[in-house]
């Protein structure tokens, strides 16, 4: 199947999925702040993350600057984790991070697919960049293991799994190609869903593949709208805001 055709004017297109993204991750962190007794606002903020794996996966395949793109997710996380460990007084290991390792992993794999499977391919390119692929990996789990990250190592994982036989702009072969449709991708990141929820502590964690009919609506297209650094700068203003929020209404008496 061609990357054109699976864009159609019917569906919703990954502007639309990101605001449903922001709207679902925003009631999440009401109800942990406001309402931390009311399962409902956890339940409906489980929608979230598996729409942000998804389109970093597919952004991974539009970005013309990826190490750029990773360096800001990163540089932002890591920003957010300061303020975090402040307030919180220890390591929170926010999703950003999380992110930020995902993106820099599918780069690696992009680069080692495209490097193997190009008109003139470059095998021993292509082998540094798995290998690096695959320490990335390790280093992913580590880091998940001894620190801590919001989805542990299996979220990290989600938006690799999604892009994994994912071969637009990529010359591959039929046999290969075949395996890169919309199915394989939501297929994939199926699978990391169901691998976060029995990794989770949280029982509501599996209500996260409910996202997967929402994003099954995706029409390949990324919308005319593209305020991408609203869509950056949204995690942290609105923690900030509803931690101001927080404060006022449950401070204590002087």
């Amino acid at each position: 199947m061609t990357e054109t055709s699976e864009k159609n004017v019917f569906g919703i297109d990954g502007f639309v999925l990101k605001i449903i993204a922001l709207i679902t991750m925003t009631v999440d962190h009401v109800g942990v702040m406001f309402f931390p007794t009311v399962l409902a606002f956890r339940i409906v903020g489980r929608l979230s993350f598996p729409i942000f794996a998804f389109l970093l996966a597919e952004g991974s395949r539009y970005t013309r600057d990826p190490l750029r793109r990773i360096g800001m997710i990163a540089a932002l996380g890591l920003v957010c984790e300061l303020v975090f460990d402040l307030f919180y007084g220890h390591w929170y290991g926010n999703i950003l991070l999380s992110l930020a390792c995902s993106a820099a992993l599918l780069y690696l794999l992009r680069s080692a697919k495209a490097a193997a499977l190009s008109e003139d391919p470059d095998y021993k390119r292509s082998a540094l960049y798995f290998a690096a692929f695959a320490a990335g990996v390790a280093g992913a789990f580590c880091f998940s293991y001894f620190l801590g990250v919001d989805y542990g190592f299996c979220g990290i994982m989600t938006p690799v799994l999604a892009g994994l036989f994912d071969f637009r702009g990529i010359k591959a072969g039929r046999t290969l190609g075949d395996f890169d449709c919309r199915t394989t991708r939501l297929f994939g990141l199926t699978v990391g869903l169901i691998l976060v929820s029995v990794t989770n502590v949280f029982p509501f964690q599996a209500y996260c593949l409910f996202a997967v009919p929402i994003i099954a609506l995706y029409n390949g297209r990324q919308g005319r709208l593209k305020p991408k650094y609203f869509f950056y700068a949204y995690y942290p203003g609105h923690l900030l805001l509803l931690s101001l929020l927080q404060f006022m209404i449950f401070r204590p008496p002087i």
